[in-house]
């Protein structure tokens, strides 16, 4: 079984590397029989789901994870 686990996956004051992240989570989807994520990526999808949902590149992540 291959676990994959997350953390720390956050915008903070600056634009993330969106690029990078959607490369993880597609190895992720092609490779991994589980995935756990943690960290500020769980406080960054509850802070505002309308904007995660709906503003590019956020709601792309969202709707990968």
């Amino acid at each position: 079984m291959k676990r994959y686990i997350a953390s720390d996956f956050h915008n903070g004051n600056e634009v993330s590397d969106y690029d990078r992240v959607m490369g993880f989570l597609d190895l992720v989807e092609d490779d991994a029989d589980e995935f756990l994520i943690l960290g500020d990526w769980e406080e960054l999808l509850w802070s505002n789901l309308t904007i995660l949902t709906t503003v590019n590149p956020y709601r792309h992540v969202t709707e990968k994870v």
